[in-house]
């Protein structure tokens, strides 16, 4: 092959999240680090938690590209 563009794939990741926890509600953004798989669990169950208060935030799986699914996918336990 050649002249091969790669397109989106290798973009950085970021979404921005709003904490649920009612005495917080917090905004940050959450970078591709920032963001875990489940252990135990199906794929694509994937969640940040928050800077302020450590609530568990589920990150939807339309929000995150393949290719950081697929990463963290193999880190399942």
């Amino acid at each position: 092959m050649k002249d091969v563009k790669p397109g989106k794939w290798n973009n950085l990741f970021e979404v921005d999240v709003k904490c649920t926890e009612a005495q917080c509600g917090a905004t940050f953004t959450a970078e591709e680090v920032d963001v875990k798989a489940r252990n135990h669990s199906g794929n694509n169950d994937f969640y940040v938690k928050c800077p302020i208060c450590g609530t568990t935030l589920q990150i939807p799986t339309e929000k995150i590209p393949l290719r950081v699914q697929e990463q963290l996918n193999k880190k399942r336990k």
